[in-house]
């Protein structure tokens, strides 16, 4: 059975223009991604050597109109480094979706 891939795009925040080929099975309701300074070079495929941490994490809501899948930007959350730790992808989310709708 053939498995159907299809092109992705990103749209707004910092992944603004950035398509990615996916399969169906691959799309989740909200993505995220941490961003650093060398998110740019990985999206572009250049090797980058040394490592850098994350600054904040870039969160996406999935569209699915009549058209293809499209990954809407919904906020971007800075990581803060509080006794060692970063805070969880639900923490997050929930961070990000307040300062969407105002709460």
């Amino acid at each position: 059975m053939e498995t159907s891939l299809e092109i992705v795009d990103f749209l707004g925040g910092p992944l603004d223009g950035y398509q990615r080929t996916m399969t169906p099975d691959m799309l989740a309701g909200l993505v995220e991604f941490d961003v650093s300074e060398n998110t740019f070079r990985i999206m572009a495929k250049k090797r980058e050597k040394r490592m850098v941490s994350a600054t904040s994490t870039a969160i996406y809501q999935l569209a699915r109109a009549h058209g293809p899948a499209r990954y809407h930007f919904i906020a971007s959350v800075p990581l803060h480094k509080e006794e060692g730790s970063q805070p969880t992808l639900s923490h997050i989310i929930r961070s990000a979706l307040r300062r969407v709708i105002g709460r």
